[in-house]
């Protein structure tokens, strides 16, 4: 078992450095500014929901997270947090709970969703939504040492809750009441999502792309290129040369009756 605090400060466990931390801290670098670009795209707005289990006391948050290259293509992103004795209720920081993760993203399902079931990371509740060849076969080209290492679309979701002050129970008292069956209902079964997945990825360039400031973009235009190097300078994102303003500033966390949110 692993809380979300230990997941986010190293994924392997403590003391485990087969990952070194100054990679870690970079690799959770990039993904803040590659989020944050992603949450400019969409307004600054996610649909999540959440879901609260008194008598088992359990809370499950279930984010729709967009795809970096395929717009309007959304995962289902699921953390379910517990407690024990050791533990006790957690806390009002779901910081200190322990944490397990579901993802239908591609990448996720084939590189960690047998590591993940093997350290009793993967959510159970929502093993019927996996695939079930990728959670029982370890990854042998992807993931050969079934290594816990950072997953893109999981930290994704952590970044949203930890920006939108979800991570905060007090913040979450509009929850539905756990209901599996809502839950299951809202969550697209992985083999499926994979295959529209790669349907919508034909429509998408495939092309190489660099991240250049806008001044560069301009003399790029002005003097022109063709062939290869056209097809190197395909440029999107601003990515280290300028800031991105983070979408938390612009929205603020607020009650809003029912489960569904978009903010």
């Amino acid at each position: 078992m692993i809380t979300l605090e230990d997941y986010i400060s190293n994924p392997m466990g403590k003391g485990n450095n087969v990952v070194p931390a100054m990679f870690r801290e970079t690799q959770k670098k990039d993904y803040d500014v590659r989020f944050h670009n992603l949450m400019v795209r969409e307004h600054g707005k996610l649909q999540y929901y959440v879901y609260r289990d008194n008598d088992n006391n359990l809370w499950f948050i279930h984010i729709k997270v967009p795809s970096e290259t395929v717009k309007e293509f959304y995962y289902d992103v699921v953390f379910k947090f517990y407690a024990d004795e050791k533990i006790k209720n957690g806390g009002r920081s779901l910081n200190n709970w322990y944490v397990q993760f579901y993802s239908n993203d591609p990448a996720w399902v084939y590189t960690y969703s047998y590591a993940y079931t093997q350290k009793d990371m993967i959510i159970k509740e929502l093993s019927s939504k996996m695939d079930k060849v990728a959670m029982t076969t370890p990854s042998k080209e992807k993931n050969p040492t079934n290594m816990i290492n950072f997953s893109k679309i999981i930290f994704f979701g952590y970044i949203f809750l930890k920006e939108r002050g979800l991570l905060n129970t007090l913040a979450l008292g509009s929850a539905e009441p756990y209901n599996l069956r809502a839950l299951l209902a809202n969550i697209e079964q992985a083999d499926i999502k994979i295959t529209k997945r790669q349907e919508e990825g034909k429509h998408v360039s495939h092309r190489k792309k660099i991240d250049v400031d806008t001044n560069t973009l301009r003399r790029i235009n002005r003097i022109g290129v063709s062939g290869e190097a056209s097809d190197r300078l395909r440029v999107h994102r601003t990515g280290n040369v300028g800031k991105v303003k983070k979408v938390s500033a612009v929205n603020k966390v607020k009650t809003v009756k029912g489960s569904k949110r978009k903010w």
